[in-house]
């Protein structure tokens, strides 16, 4: 006897989800095959040579991407070349404990560590030395890209902020000036005396090349020396006098001349010397003579009052080459009706003509002649200072007072108003009937429609609800019944929930609209249903399921677990009693399954009600009946063991993670099979 039992439920999710995995495996230790080197698992129904991977950079380490579901627990094996006996085994922490490698998917995309074949060691590409910036704790191998520290700062042993642990120069350094320290004291040697030291006097003169020789000197023989001359300002020639320092400058003499000078010897911030003195040439050019001047030189006059000896004025303080003793004040404005010919500076005095009109520059009918405003301006405001922004495709009517004599646009238009419809500063200048002439633009740029796009078909599963939500900031929504033009909806987000033709609207701040028309259709949910058949170790299913565009196969055989992604599976297995085949059918809408188990032994109607609720549950499940059996299994969908013990009224299932699961109640003759769905 044969007993087809049926659990249908509903998940909350609204397809049916997948994941890439990228399996690697590292084979710098073998010698790989000719063939190549492949995969094989549940994943792909164990075939050697259907799955290869590659090593498209020659590392050694070869890999291959596979899409399978989520949650799900895969076994599978490397293999160096493309048929059994070529295969690894593998004992660890990697493995199932049958020699295959063992999997367990997640919800998000994997990358697997590339193990060593026929090992559960893997090899981890890094930087290995913990000195080093980019450590990485998890690499097992050095990649050679280990990167130290550098400390950057002043190497220069010279400079104040010397660092010794530096070892990169970052041109920081600084110095101490120039006779000073690095704690800004003054370290240059002082000059202790300045004098005579041949007591031959300070000056000499050359009386054939009429120069005279000014000569001091100074010890230490360190520093520079200067010499101010009549208040001109130079250095001093120096020469190395032993112990000493000599200084000396030449000067050509004139005549009945006075020279002052003054001598300071220095040597950077350390304490200085100084010497002064003077003397005189005579009108024979003789030093501290006695040979007379009559007050413009020898022999010659003095000057005129108000003058030097040259004919200069002594104060001229305009600069218009009449000393100011002798200007006359007054109006020097020809145009002035009290011009004075003989003023030779202009005292403000000056009276015109009154001229009356406009001196306001701002009016249209300024007169920069006008000293006398008669209250006459004329200002005229256009009113175009506000530059605008308008919706694409749209049109804009820009528009002056319809009051003038003429008007000139930029575009060739003269009317008062013009109609634009694409975006620019637009110019226009108008003459009033007075002659005033005026101008005044404005900029107008176009702000594009608000861009809405929800999709062409919605599907709405039974007792479900479409949201629409915008994250886009729109001034306003409106959805609308596009047969019949009813609002739906003027708030957001916007829920739909039955099938029909929708418009929807969107304003943004400047008034822009922008719609998109789209239809929503009933989704049904998938109804799972197959029929099989067993012969000569041929499973064969015909897969009678509805409203279901994917389907996932379990075959929960007593010594694997089978499973196939295709419609319908014809595989070669050996199945026993109590063996389970599982059909989960999906769409968009949801899942649900069809259990049916292969020739359950000593099977007896159950002819009481009984009943497992809540389904889902969260943390406990309530059997109502479970008097009828002595004993209860948890399974997950990979047909492992999770949970068992004899039933009771409530059974506490809080320990197991969200998942599907699939408990088993059992006594000598009778047997049922329930999916629970904990959340």
């Amino acid at each position: 006897m044969r007993l087809i039992l049926l659990c249908s439920f509903l998940l909350s999710l609204k397809s049916f989800s997948q994941i890439d995995v990228n399996f690697k495996v590292d084979m710098q230790y073998q010698l790989v095959s000719e063939n190549g080197i492949h995969i094989a698992g549940t994943m792909q129904g164990w075939d050697p040579s259907s799955t290869p991977l590659t090593d498209a950079n020659g590392d050694d380490i070869w890999e291959v991407t596979l899409t399978l579901a989520e949650n799900t627990i895969y076994e599978y094996k490397f293999i160096n070349g493309n048929s059994w006996g070529s295969d690894e085994a593998v004992f660890g922490n990697c493995g199932a404990g049958n020699g295959n490698r063992q999997i367990s998917t997640t919800i998000e995309n994997m990358s697997l560590p590339a193990y060593v074949f026929n090992s559960c060691d893997f090899t981890a590409y890094g930087c290995t030395d913990e000195n080093a910036t980019n450590y990485d704790p998890l690499a097992n191998t050095n990649d050679g890209s280990c990167i130290y520290p550098q400390l950057e700062g002043c190497t220069d042993v010279l400079a104040c902020n010397y660092n010794s642990n530096a070892t990169l120069e970052d041109s920081t350094c600084t110095y101490a000036q120039l006779g000073y320290d690095c704690d800004s004291n003054c370290v240059a040697v002082n000059i202790d005396w300045i004098g005579d030291q041949d007591s031959d006097g300070f000056t000499s003169i050359d009386t054939s090349a009429n120069l005279a020789y000014i000569t001091i000197e100074s010890y230490p023989n360190i520093g520079t020396a200067s010499i101010s001359i009549n208040g001109e300002i130079q250095p001093m020639n120096y020469s190395d006098w032993g112990e000493n320092a000599h200084w000396y400058i030449s000067l050509e003499l004139t005549a009945n001349n006075s020279y002052s000078w003054f001598v300071e010897v220095s040597n950077l911030c350390a304490i200085s010397q100084s010497y002064s003195d003077v003397f005189t040439t005579d009108c024979q050019n003789t030093l501290n003579g006695t040979s007379e001047d009559l007050g413009c030189g020898c022999g010659e006059p003095a000057q005129q009052v108000g003058y030097d000896c040259l004919g200069n004025c002594l104060i001229d303080s305009d600069l218009d080459g009449i000393c100011d003793e002798f200007e006359i004040d007054g109006c020097t404005d020809n145009l002035a009706t009290n011009f004075d010919p003989l003023a030779t500076d202009d005292d403000g005095s000056c009276i015109y003509p009154q001229i009356e009109g406009c001196t306001d520059i701002q009016a249209c009918n300024y007169n920069p002649l006008a000293n006398l405003d008669d209250n006459s301006c004329i200002y005229i405001d256009l009113g175009l200072s506000s530059d605008t922004s308008i919706c694409y495709s749209s049109t804009l009517e820009i528009v002056v007072d319809d009051i003038y004599s003429s008007y000139v646009w930029n575009n060739g238009e003269t009317s008062n108003s013009i109609v634009v419809d694409q975006a620019g500063t637009y110019h226009v200048t108008i003459t009033s009937e007075s002659g005033c002439q005026v101008s005044d633009s404005i900029n107008v740029s176009f702000t594009p429609i608000p861009y809405i796009d929800v999709g062409n078909i919605l599907n709405l599963c039974s007792n479900d609800t479409i949201n629409l939500v915008f994250f886009d900031n729109w001034f306003s929504t409106l959805l609308l019944d596009f047969e019949n033009g009813d609002t739906i909806s003027e708030n957001t987000p916007i829920n739909i929930y039955t099938a029909g033709q929708y418009q929807l609207f969107v304003t943004d701040s400047l008034g822009c609209i922008g719609f998109d028309i789209f239809e929503v259709v009933e989704g049904l949910h998938p109804v799972a249903n197959f029929e099989y058949s067993f012969s000569s170790n041929i499973l064969s299913t015909t897969n009678l399921s509805s409203n279901a565009n994917y389907f996932e196969w379990q075959i929960l055989n007593h010594e694997e677990v089978i499973q196939d992604t295709t419609e319908n599976i014809s595989v070669e297995i050996d199945l026993c009693n109590n063996d389970t085949i599982l059909l989960l059918a999906y769409n968009n809408c949801g899942v649900d399954s069809m259990i049916s188990v292969f020739n359950p032994t000593k099977l007896e109607e159950i002819e009481q009600e009984f009943s497992v609720f809540p389904n889902p549950f969260k943390d406990v499940v309530i059997l109502h009946g479970y008097e009828d059996f002595e004993k209860y299994y948890i399974k997950d969908l990979n047909g492992k063991l999770i949970k068992s013990g004899n039933p009771s009224r409530v059974l506490n299932f809080e320990e197991l993670k969200i998942g599907i699961y699939n408990l088993i109640l059992l006594d000598d003759n009778k047997f049922f099979n329930q999916k629970l769905l904990k959340f």
